[in-house]
């Protein structure tokens, strides 16, 4: 029998989305100008989580359903809002966070 470990969420983009993600952020001078930079923060916490012991999962956030969700959920697109799909999507994905 597996152990549910819990996870930590990273939102994770794509390089592609990433211009998309920093026009409906409205919390958007929170995040790195430039997919390069904002890739080198997030690769480094992800380190920093499995040096301290804790298990990461990188959630992508796609633009056009992120917003869709925010609208449904009446929420701001921004950190708090992130961290609320993030949750969520772990919620709703239990069995890929076995260990």
């Amino acid at each position: 029998m597996s152990a549910v470990v819990e996870a930590v969420g990273i939102p994770w983009y794509r390089k592609r989305d990433y211009e998309r993600i920093l026009s409906i952020m409205i919390d958007r001078a929170q995040l790195p100008r430039s997919y390069d930079s904002w890739r080198f923060r997030a690769e480094t916490l992800e380190q920093r989580l499995t040096a301290s012991g804790r298990h990461s999962v990188r959630t992508v956030i796609e633009p056009k359903n992120f917003a869709r969700w925010c609208t449904a959920n009446r929420l701001k697109a921004n950190a708090h809002a992130r961290l609320l799909y993030i949750e969520e999507s772990l919620r709703e994905e239990p069995q890929r966070h076995r260990r």
